[in-house]
């Protein structure tokens, strides 16, 4: 009964069935009252002839032929004088009776001539139909009662009803049998139309039959058209998928596709090779089968949770030397997908840049002091020629220039070695601003430069106070240096500094109004040896030095659990806002 054709069988089951169901009582119910109305019919003669027989032989004849008259009617027949007194009955003893005036045929007939009814006889225990009928008696009005019982209406009418129920059954077995015959012809050509559909959905050759019937041609050239349409677009999807596979598979990253319950949905050859999988990946596998890193359960947890991020996995297992793998991961439409990059090559790379630069570093010291010591010792043998003492003071600046420089690489290089850092104090952040601020307004470089401050009585943090001094004096001298670029010795550069409180952390931000960083640089800003070469809007960004200032902040701020951003890069202003954890 789940199909149409079931559903519409049945309806119309029902339809005919209540249909013949209401007619078969309809009809007995009017049979019924045909058969009490003829009844009734005959009763009304039978009073008009025994009437007529006491008005003209009189009572007492009639009443001396009454076992003769009762016989010939063959039903009850009661006399009631005007009283309501039974003084002749047929089928009961008159002295049992009770007096008739009040019964509601006799009162009808009183009023009327004639009384008729229908009910049931708690004389005689039956039901009867009565007829009564007032004459004029020689001793004043009588009513004629004539009484017959209902059982012989009952099984005339039970022999009507089961003819006409049998009459009902043949037209409601034709009926229905007609109704399935038309159902069947109207479905038998979307049957058809269903069929071919059927074939298509299995990939098999099929075309939709040619109709008779309008509608159903549309319909049919309608599935038709879609059909063909739907064959070509399937093709052209094989085709994209095809392509795409082999795309995904020649790519030099590792791809995996999960579904959401995190089971493999695709996983290209490159991520068996990065992650070293002896066995092969089948779909619907769960990634704990071939993804023995705990890292990346929370990453991928996180992608389902909309956030995107990378890491980096350092899997000492796989490879000569181990292997690193940066994992990515994101949340698609079919679930998490990773996509993992090998930085093994990059990592020792870096590393080994690292150690070129301190070993480098450590090398340039011993030189450098050889060369100053030899400079000022040239000095005090030469303090008479001019001429010489100018060329050994500019080696001495270049000598101190180059000893910065290595000092800076080697920080830079002791940042970037996630080595073990120097132990870390409480230290307070107002007090190391106050007093870098207290240096720069008695030099001669910030004496023109108003210096505006907001800066709590106490900032409480947990940090190394030198490395901090010096990232926040690198973004002090970049201020300076670029306001009194545009500004010169004149009046009207300006810098504020302001330190504030937001949830747990302590807000740094210093905004000057010199020459301004291009959107260009901006990019690039705390990335080492970045230098004015950059055609920047501040022009030789950086000159005099080599680009290590921001990128060395950085990485102070970044080893202190805190972060520098330029958060306006526009011309004239600029401002470096800087985020540090409270104690």
């Amino acid at each position: 009964m789940n199909t149409l054709k079931g559903k519409i069988t049945a309806v119309l089951a029902i339809v005919t069935i209540a249909a013949f169901a209401i007619s078969w009582f309809l009809v007995s119910g009017i049979m019924k009252q045909q058969l009490i109305d003829d009844a009734t019919d005959q009763l009304t003669k039978e009073t008009a002839v025994v009437a007529h027989i006491i008005r003209s032989d009189g009572y007492n004849v009639f009443q001396r032929d009454f076992k003769q008259w009762q016989e010939t009617l063959g039903s009850r027949v009661t006399i009631i004088n005007t009283n309501g007194r039974v003084i002749l009955d047929s089928a009961t003893d008159t002295e049992t009776l009770d007096n008739h005036k009040n019964r509601p045929e006799v009162r009808q007939a009183d009023q009327e001539g004639v009384g008729t009814i229908s009910r049931y006889s708690q004389t005689l225990g039956t039901h009867l139909v009565y007829v009564v009928r007032k004459i004029e008696g020689d001793e004043g009005p009588l009513f004629i009662r004539i009484a017959r019982p209902l059982n012989s209406l009952k099984e005339a009418l039970l022999n009507v009803r089961l003819r006409f129920l049998s009459y009902i059954i043949i037209a409601a077995f034709l009926i229905f049998g007609l109704e399935l015959w038309i159902i069947r012809r109207f479905f038998a050509p979307l049957e058809r139309i269903v069929s071919a559909a059927h074939s298509i959905t299995e990939g098999k050759e099929a075309s939709f039959p040619l109709m008779a019937d309008t509608e159903l041609q549309r319909l049919s050239e309608s599935l038709q058209t879609m059909s063909s349409r739907l064959k070509g677009a399937l093709e052209e999807l094989n085709i994209e998928r095809t392509t795409l596979s082999r795309i995904v598979s020649s790519l030099p990253v590792g791809v995996i596709l999960l579904d959401n319950d995190n089971r493999l949905r695709y996983a290209n050859n490159e991520a068996h090779n990065l992650l070293g999988i002896k066995t092969t990946m089948e779909e619907g596998q769960p990634i704990e089968r071939f993804l023995t890193c705990g890292d990346i359960y929370p990453l991928i947890q996180e992608s389902k949770e909309g956030i995107e991020h990378a890491i980096t996995v350092e899997m000492p297992e796989l490879g000569s030397g181990g292997r690193h793998l940066n994992l990515y991961a994101r949340q698609t439409v079919s679930g998490p997908l990773l996509v993992i990059t090998d930085l093994t090559e990059e990592v020792r790379l870096e590393e080994a840049r690292r150690d070129f630069i301190a070993d480098a570093g450590h090398e340039f010291q011993t030189p450098l002091t050889t060369i100053r010591l030899t400079a000022e010792y040239l000095q005090e043998e030469f303090q008479e020629n001019e001429e010489v003492q100018n060329h050994l003071q500019s080696i001495i600046q270049q000598q101190e220039r180059m000893t910065q420089l290595v000092d800076d690489l080697l920080l830079l290089s002791r940042l970037e070695s996630q080595l073990p850092q120097e132990k870390k104090e409480e230290l307070d952040l107002s007090l190391i601003i106050n007093t870098l601020l207290e240096e720069y307004a008695h030099h001669p470089l910030g004496r023109s430069i108003l210096i505006e401050k907001e800066i709590p009585e106490k900032a409480l943090m947990v940090g190394q106070s030198g490395d901090l001094s010096r990232a926040i004096r690198n973004i002090l001298d970049n201020a300076i240096k670029y306001v009194r670029e545009k500004y010169g010795d004149g009046h009207g550069g300006h810098i504020r500094i302001d330190l504030s409180e937001k949830d747990a952390l302590w807000v740094l931000r210093v905004e000057d109004n010199g020459i301004g960083i291009s959107e260009e640089a901006a990019a690039s800003i705390f990335d080492r040896f970045r230098r004015g070469d950059s055609h920047r809007a501040r022009g030789q960004w950086g000159a005099g030095g080599y680009g290590l200032g921001l990128a060395i902040a950085k990485r102070i701020f970044t080893a202190h659990d805190g972060d520098i951003v330029l958060i306006s890069p526009n011309g004239g202003q600029t401002i470096f806002e800087i985020t540090l954890p409270k104690k």
